[in-house]
């Protein structure tokens, strides 16, 4: 017997699954949020630690290279090369 002064308790396992669309919108936030941290993480250190402009050029570089793989990588355009283990994007 349900007693209708206490509401249904849910979990997560009741909602529908997510639709094609929901998924890609969640993929986008997860990929400008990752961008948005890395592109800040790289503000961050170009500006608080004193280093050589040499070596502040390879390191940004270095880190927009290790973007655009990790991007094309998450978009599918490259598949796994070799032993290149970069995250995936879900």
């Amino acid at each position: 017997m349900s007693n209708p002064t206490h509401p249904r308790v849910t979990s997560h396992y009741d909602k529908p699954p997510r639709t094609p669309a929901e998924r890609f919108l969640v993929s986008l936030i997860s990929l400008v949020a990752a961008l948005i941290i890395v592109g800040v993480l790289l503000w961050a250190v170009n500006t608080y630690i004193p280093m050589d402009g040499k070596i502040k050029n390879i390191l940004n570089v270095v880190v927009v290279i290790c973007v655009i793989v990790w991007l094309l990588y998450a978009f599918g355009i490259i598949s796994r090369a070799g032993d290149i283990r970069v995250p995936r994007v879900q």
